[in-house]
């Protein structure tokens, strides 16, 4: 669904860290793994609903890893946005 760890957790109504243990110790609990199961599955068939959750999480975390940078320019102060994860590298 490519989502990251933080957006599936609030998908599922967990928190990232969650995810991330999961992840890292390859034990997902029997209930978030059918959970996940039917997201995904609901998803790749089109269910209108969850792909609008789904693409409402990834629009939010995308606005929450930008930040508006305003530079001067010929006596005019010009807004771009920057994404906080590319500015970090």
């Amino acid at each position: 669904m490519l989502l990251s760890q933080p957006a599936l957790g609030k998908l599922m109504g967990i928190d990232g860290q969650s995810v991330a243990r999961w992840e890292k110790t390859s034990k997902v609990p029997r209930w978030a793994d059918k959970l996940v199961r039917l997201l995904y599955t609901a998803q790749a068939e089109g269910n209108e609903p969850i792909a609008n959750a789904v693409e409402r999480i990834k629009i939010v975390e995308r606005l929450v890893k930008q930040k508006i940078v305003v530079k001067e320019s010929r006596g005019q102060w010009l807004p771009s946005l920057q994404d906080e994860s590319l500015a970090a590298h």
